[in-house]
This record gives C-alpha cells, sequence and structure tokens, in this order.
C-alpha cells in the first residue's frame, strides 16, 4: 500500500484484526468504523502555529497575546475528557466520536465529505475483495514517516488470498 490515508488507516485496521471482523461481519457499519479510523490515526498530526490573540489561561497554563500555539489533532482526539478512559484505545464501536481530525469552525476542511467517500469505497472495495488480507510484520513493527505534519506508515508490507469475483 502507498503513502497516503488509505495506507495509514488501513494500519489501523490491519493491526486490529478483531475491530476489522465486526465491520466485515455487519456489526458495525463502515461509515462508524471510518469516523474511528479518522479519530484515532488522524492524517495530520500537527497543523502550522496559530498564534493567540489574547491571553488565556488553559489547565493551569497561560498562554499569551502573541504566544504561539501548536494544534495537535493527534493528542486531542485521544483526549479522555472527550473520548472517555478509553480515549487511547481503537474501537470500531464507539458512538461517541466528536473528533477534530477535519478541523472545526471556520477552519472545518473542505474536503472531509470526499476523504470519507474515498475511505468508504476504499475499505469496501479492498477488504471486499481480498480475503485473509494481513500485515506481515507485527503491528508494533509498523514505522511512520518521520514528519511534523502529517502521519502514515513508511510501508506497509501485506499478504492476501483474492476472492472469486
Amino acid at each position: 500500500m502507498r503513502r497516503s490515508t488509505p495506507s495509514r488507516d488501513g494500519a489501523a485496521r490491519l493491526t486490529h484484526p478483531q475491530q476489522l471482523h465486526l465491520v466485515r461481519s455487519g456489526q458495525v457499519p463502515w461509515s462508524q468504523a471510518i469516523e474511528e479510523i479518522l479519530r484515532w490515526g488522524s492524517a495530520v498530526a500537527n497543523l502550522p502555529f496559530r498564534y493567540a490573540t489574547q491571553d488565556v489561561e488553559i489547565d493551569g497554563c497561560t498562554v499569551r497575546r502573541g504566544d504561539a500555539v501548536l494544534m495537535a489533532f493527534h493528542a486531542a482526539n485521544r483526549d479522555e475528557k472527550a473520548f472517555g478512559p478509553g480515549a487511547d484505545r481503537f474501537d470500531v464501536t464507539r458512538r461517541h466520536n466528536p473528533h477534530l481530525s477535519f478541523g472545526n469552525g471556520p477552519h472545518f476542511c473542505l474536503g472531509a465529505a470526499l476523504a470519507r467517500l474515498e475511505l468508504r469505497c476504499t475499505f469496501t472495495a479492498l477488504f471486499g475483495r481480498l480475503e485473509d488480507l494481513a500485515l506481515t510484520i507485527a503491528a508494533e513493527d509498523v514505522v511512520y514517516m518521520p514528519s511534523y505534519v502529517i502521519r502514515c506508515p513508511q510501508r506497509l508490507p501485506v499478504t492476501f488470498r483474492p476472492s472469486i469475483a
């Protein structure tokens, strides 16, 4: 698989085969699974700095007007205050999923609907046509590209058995 959203999100699927089974068996709809994939493995790890327009205190830390602030989506999407005690766990059965993978408000990603459609089309075709799709390495051995902004695997070696159409 190539370095792209499907390869990054494919890593989430392939490193959690029990979760993939829930989707393939119809127990969890693809739309719900895709939201969890987006939350758990945000494509954008960090956004370029933004600057505070006024002094503000966040969890006891003062951010002064003009200070640079880094938006870390991967951290926000694993916040226990928003997602509960299992926030760091990949769970396609998660119902409350207010992830920030596409941003929020006036900075919400214009391509969000297209990204969701691409993921649904890619995964239904990929996992529908390739039986026994599995990583050839241990999940913990998947190496991610060293990037400050984008998060995706350097390689995602897989094996599969094509299904007969």
